[in-house]
């Protein structure tokens, strides 16, 4: 019964966000827009963004001049607008006011496709989906060989992860998801005395979450609430 209230309120939630994804304004695209080329320059000049029930700006007048081959950090605590300001940059948000310029093109004149195409994004919470590594992989990018996967991998610094995979990139997410959850309880039950007690907890909660991880839904957040 657990179990199918909770598939009811995943359920119900997705719905909820579907309807309001499909009445947000269609974007539309510049009737001539600038080509931009090999990004080599992203420039902020006072840009500014808030949230629309915020009372307070979340990016308020930042700048800043970045070129190809250097590295910049955006550090603060919690909540004080790092990713929002990367969402600004990949045209997930748009500023209340400012600029925020591509080379030399602005980003209110121009295609985001070929931009985006051209950055790699790697967000707070990640997903994986229902099926195998590699099929996680090509979701980005569907014609990308085994070779460029593997490499990927490599950069990504996932060669543990991989090698612990019985079938390599054609493992199963969902399953690997699920043998993790045992050696994490087995790693953690290991440094506490009263084991039996606590290890039929975490089974317990294993047992509660296992349908989401063969689905290929780990839910981190689950186990971390729960501690």
């Amino acid at each position: 019964m657990g179990n199918i209230i909770l598939q009811y309120r995943e359920v119900d939630a997705s719905i909820h966000n579907f309807d309001t994804l499909m009445k947000k304004p269609i974007e539309r695209r510049p009737e001539n827009p600038d080509e931009i080329g090999p990004l080599e320059r992203i420039r902020f000049e006072n840009v500014v963004f808030r949230h629309r029930t915020a009372s307070f700006n979340a990016v308020d007048g930042i700048s800043f001049d970045v070129r190809s081959g250097e590295t910049i950090a955006i550090v603060g605590p919690s909540g004080s607008g790092k990713s929002t300001l990367v969402k600004l940059l990949v045209g997930l948000y748009s500023p209340v006011s400012g600029s925020i310029f591509f080379n030399r093109a602005s980003s209110t004149n121009i295609r985001y496709n070929p931009l985006r195409r051209q950055i790699g994004f790697v967000t707070q919470e990640s997903q994986l989906y229902a099926g195998s590594i590699k099929e996680n992989m090509q979701f980005v990018r569907s014609d990308a060989t085994d070779e460029e996967i593997l490499d990927a991998l490599r950069k990504a610094q996932a060669t543990p992860f991989l090698s612990r995979a019985a079938e390599g990139i054609d493992s199963d997410t969902g399953k690997l998801a699920e043998i993790f959850y045992l050696e994490f309880i087995a790693r953690v039950t290991s440094h506490i005395p009263d084991k039996g007690q606590v290890m039929v907890r975490y089974y317990g909660l294993y047992a509660a979450v296992r349908p989401r991880l063969r689905a290929g839904r780990p839910d981190d957040y689950i186990l971390s609430t729960w501690l």
